[in-house]
């Protein structure tokens, strides 16, 4: 893509998400999401994955993740940005983030087990982080990922789904599992 370095724009998306996992050049840009109720006030910030390329600019999601979410290394950069959240909620005092889980990503194992291990060390923590699942990880929600949804919810964190209407989803999958926040395609928001 354009705005990848020479090096990165002959690579597969995999490589380029494989490369900077390895380097370190995850990254994450905050995003504020307000309420209807009120839009002055952020309900919380959505923590972006970016790649900062070797040049230094970031690139979205958008230009790696479609190509990457079926794929294991999704798996990676869900518990890659999980940590960096989970780094700054330890520090900070007051501030919800939320985190997008890949489709490939409901029912990881090792995600979840990061999660459980700030909540034990950290109690009532849990509380102010958000995950958020898009919409075909609701089309494809066996019974193990529908635990590991109320597993979360357990350890004190609140559920998202996250750009309804974009895709598949309808009413009639909402009633698998009851979500805290229903973030809407944003296209349906414009007039």
């Amino acid at each position: 893509t354009p705005s990848m370095d020479s090096a990165q724009s002959t690579s597969t998306p995999l490589k380029t998400v494989a490369s900077a996992l390895a380097e370190g050049r995850l990254t994450c840009a905050f995003q504020p999401v307000v309420s209807t109720r009120n839009t002055q006030m952020p309900a919380f910030y959505e923590c972006l994955v970016r790649i900062r390329d070797r040049s230094g600019r970031l690139l979205p999601a958008a230009e790696f993740m479609p190509a990457i979410e079926h794929d294991d290394i999704a798996r990676l950069v869900d518990r890659a940005i999980l940590r960096k959240a989970l780094r700054i909620l330890s520090t900070t005092q007051r501030v919800r983030l939320s985190v997008n889980l890949s489709a490939n990503g409901v029912g990881d194992a090792g995600w979840l087990s990061i999660l459980e291990s700030f909540a034990s060390a950290a109690p009532g923590s849990a509380e102010f982080l958000v995950v958020e699942i898009t919409e075909s990880a609701v089309l494809d929600l066996t019974p193990e990922k529908l635990d590991f949804l109320f597993r979360i919810r357990e350890l004190g964190c609140s559920i998202a789904l996250d750009d309804f209407g974009a895709g598949h989803t309808s009413i009639g999958h909402l009633g698998k599992f009851r979500f805290d926040f229903l973030k809407i395609y944003g296209s349906f928001m414009d007039n």
